[in-house]
């Protein structure tokens, strides 16, 4: 690696990327294995005139470990010295910098329902401080070269060879050239992609039609009046510009939903939560996807529960025209894997509509983030609840203890006829929690037995009154007939005494 092209990185990042600007805060991240560029960088955000520089180090292989050994729920918790951080970032509003090294395998054999399930759980606690920071603060992810991506990109070069390869492929797509200005170079290069972006909007298209020789053949229909973006943006609190990617080539609009036709096929390797897709090729038809495929992206749908055409429903509840579009979506980084209601609802109903709805036996549905996907009415009676409106898509922990769910959840060990007292409702019930795989729900039954429970109860008082009269009985009996024996034991004595008297009389005669 060419330390000195790695030092014009470094202030590349700071002054072009970042554009860190004089008493900001920085927060930067990055891999414990880039500690000579995080050094760098950290200097040239001082000599910038940061205020304060806050560090922030993750490693692959441990994050791995993580979710290995630890469950959902521990995974998906966000502490409470977390989220203050978070609202004190809404205050401070600090520069963001992500140097981005990680292993696009990072997460190979990792479950991608458990990191999309730990992902959603901490996106609901954290969201909220991300929207209020947006377009507050300068921020910029960077590429840098580490030894297991630099053997994907080189995997017949010996392991050093291959990490300086990579270097030096980032430093070209970043414009770092020997003896050449790298800022006025990025500073042609921002005015240049305006330009481009410009230029589009001046002919005011109404679709692009994309081809290419590995079969792409896509047209896109865009919004009337849309425009064209570059890839500079700017900081609306203090107007500053700043560039979010490095290296970039973005020059962007968005399409008109539901209007496009024909094939995309990818050209290179998606790197998704650690994992990489490889060859994927999307089939539109009537702005709509028909066919998807990818040499791991068929897993997406089969984990949606869409393993037949006929179960995609397609009823945009989850923001997306088809269920397909969704998958992509999912493969793009743009969604997250989440359960489909409607398609979870009519295969309930299917399964039996009359069952389900008029069942004595409550039963309820929830996710693996342990939020009420479904109710019906036994389980509302159960429960005290008018409708189901009032908990779906809600905690279960507001109606009942979430214990059992978390148990079953964590070891996948189904738990059958518990009987016990929900206190609050004071009702007795037969519990029964089942985890379902395929859709990734868990199913709660309940069977209330608190007529049976009071039966039970009012039969154990009956006998245990039975026995205490009796014990009464036998007592008093006892009584009787010890007072009896008392009573013959002191006949039995005068009647001896007066013989034994009128014997002495006679002897004495």
């Amino acid at each position: 690696m060419n330390e000195n092209k790695l030092r014009e990185y470094a202030k590349l990042i700071v002054k072009i990327g970042a554009n860190v600007q004089k008493g900001q805060r920085v927060r930067l991240q990055a891999e414990v294995d880039q500690i000579p560029l995080v050094k760098m960088v950290t200097e040239e955000c001082y000599k910038a005139g940061a205020s304060y520089v806050e560090l922030f180090w993750s490693c692959g292989e441990v994050n791995k470990l993580h979710y290995q050994y630890a469950t959902a729920d521990v995974l998906g918790e966000v502490a409470v010295w977390e989220e203050e951080r978070a609202k004190q970032m809404t205050e401070t509003l600090p520069v963001r910098i992500f140097i981005d090294s990680s292993d696009p395998d990072e997460l190979s054999g990792i479950s991608p329902d458990l990191i999309s399930t730990v992902n959603q759980m901490r996106q609901k606690v954290l969201k909220k401080y991300r929207d209020q920071i947006d377009g507050k603060h300068q921020w910029l992810i960077v590429a840098a070269a580490s030894k297991k991506w630099a053997k994907k990109v080189f995997p017949n070069e010996p392991e050093d060879v291959a990490v300086d390869k990579l270097w030096d492929a980032i430093f070209d797509c970043v414009y770092l050239k020997d003896g050449e200005d790298a800022e006025k170079i990025w500073q042609a290069h921002n005015e240049r992609m305006t330009k481009k972006a410009n230029w589009l909007n001046e002919q005011n298209f109404k679709s692009l039609h994309y081809t290419s020789s590995n079969g792409t053949d896509f047209t896109v229909e865009l919004i009337p009046g849309a425009k064209w973006g570059s890839a500079g943006d700017v900081n609306h609190i203090n107007q500053t510009f700043f560039v979010p990617n490095m290296p970039t080539e973005e020059v962007f609009t968005s399409p008109m939903k539901g209007k496009c036709e024909g094939r995309l096929v990818s050209t290179k390797p998606l790197s998704r939560s650690g994992q990489v897709i490889n060859h994927f090729t999307v089939d539109f038809k009537d702005g709509r996807v028909v066919e998807c495929h990818a040499e791991e992206g068929e897993e997406v749908l089969k984990k949606m529960g869409k393993t037949k055409p006929e179960d995609e429903l397609n009823c945009g509840s989850c923001g997306y025209n088809t269920c397909r579009e969704k998958a992509i979506a999912v493969l793009q980084g743009k969604a997250e894997i989440s359960m489909c209601l409607p398609y979870l609802k009519d295969k309930a109903e299917s399964f039996s509509d009359c069952i389900v709805n008029n069942t004595p036996n409550g039963l309820f549905v929830l996710n693996e983030n342990l939020e009420v996907q479904q109710i019906n009415a036994a389980a509302r009676k159960i429960m005290n609840l008018r409708s189901a409106s009032d908990i779906l898509g809600e905690p279960v922990v507001r109606i009942m203890d979430p214990a059992v769910f978390l148990q079953v959840l964590s070891t996948k060990r189904n738990v059958r006829d518990q009987r016990i007292y929900l206190a609050e409702y004071k009702k007795y019930v037969e519990e029964t929690v089942v985890y379902d795989a395929t859709y990734h729900l868990l199913i709660c039954i309940m069977r209330d037995v608190t007529d049976e429970e009071t039966e039970r109860e009012k039969k154990e008082n009956i006998s245990r009154q039975t026995i205490e009269i009796a014990d009464k009985v036998v007592d008093k009996q006892m009584r009787v007939v010890q007072e009896i024996a008392s009573l013959l034991g002191e006949t039995a004595a005068e009647t001896k005494i007066a013989l034994t008297k009128l014997k002495e009389s006679i002897d004495n005669e």
